[in-house]
């Protein structure tokens, strides 16, 4: 993800905060801390959930981008996903001590997109590195365009095995990260009690990015995911998910699935096939990372690249 499509996405994202949804979102706990860019909620006995909220009009409110959150145990606090910029990071990393009394000593990325590895060298700022956790294939993706400091955590990474869950013990907390597929070719999400960090296999209100997907994987993992849902699932974007924003996710893959494979069966171009479609009725206020069109075409394409395999 480039800075100019990082850019882009904040504006939609925000764009879509602003507009509302068309159904009220999960109850918003009061936030145990605040800036421009997000709040951090208690989700859980020592779990909070950094949820990113972006404004277009405050360039300063672009730091986090993603969503995410920490969990502390007696011995350890893992903090899930690096967020967007070292700014956003930064601010996650001294919320994080605060609140659980000691700093970050691990850190998942679930997956190489830029909003959610982007600020992964302030961990390491204090001198005390967090073990990072990631796949290979994010690892060896993410590698190449790290700085030194960054380049040094991935380089001393705990690679997350392709078959899991991987149980991380934090002391009296057992936090399983899972490996999926489906956003890209390697997502993770981290499970501790009964709350979920779903990185960006889940959105809310929004469409999800397709650039790097393989969306038959997205759907057959979703399903799985949502299969085994639990009380709270923290989304790569967009609030907190209730019952009703989990249906309007699975209702929206559904959609786009069906134009895709009829698009593609027709030999219709991405591009034409997006400038036509339109939403289930009620999903008028949905949002995107950019514009509507230009996401479906995007969604599209990836159907028409996985089907024509």
């Amino acid at each position: 993800m480039t800075r100019r499509d990082a850019l882009r996405g904040f504006l939609g994202a925000a764009a879509w905060l602003l507009a509302g949804r068309r159904r009220p979102a999960r109850a918003q706990a009061a936030p145990v801390a605040r800036e421009v860019w997000g709040r951090i909620e208690t989700v859980g006995d020592g779990v909070w959930a950094v949820v990113s909220t972006p404004n277009p009009d405050d360039r300063t409110s672009f730091a986090t981008f993603c969503n995410g959150g920490f969990v502390a145990g007696r011995e350890r606090v893992l903090v899930f996903d690096a967020f967007g910029s070292t700014d956003g990071a930064a601010w996650v990393a001294e919320q994080a001590r605060v609140l659980t009394g000691q700093p970050a000593t691990d850190v998942v990325i679930s997956h190489h997109h830029g909003d959610h590895r982007g600020g992964l060298s302030a961990f390491g700022a204090s001198g005390a590195r967090p073990t990072v956790w990631a796949t290979a294939s994010t690892r060896d993706t993410v590698l190449p365009e790290a700085g030194n400091e960054a380049r040094e955590m991935l380089e001393a990474a705990s690679l997350v095995a392709a078959e899991g869950p991987s149980t991380l013990d934090l002391g009296g907390r057992q936090v399983a990260i899972t490996p999926y597929a489906g956003h890209t070719a390697s997502d993770l999400i981290a499970t501790v009690d009964d709350i979920t960090f779903c990185g960006d296999l889940l959105w809310t209100g929004l469409v999800p990015n397709y650039v790097h997907a393989t969306p038959i994987d997205l759907d057959r993992n979703v399903d799985a995911m949502l299969a085994d849902r639990t009380a709270t699932m923290v989304p790569g974007h967009g609030p907190l998910a209730d019952a009703d924003a989990l249906d309007d996710y699975r209702t929206l893959l559904d959609a786009i699935e069906a134009e895709g494979r009829r698009s593609f069966a027709a030999g219709e171009p991405p591009a034409e096939a997006a400038a036509a479609f339109r939403l289930p009725a009620g999903f008028e206020a949905l949002g995107a990372f950019g514009s509507l069109p230009r996401a479906f075409e995007v969604a599209f394409g990836a159907w028409h690249r996985q089907l024509g395999r």
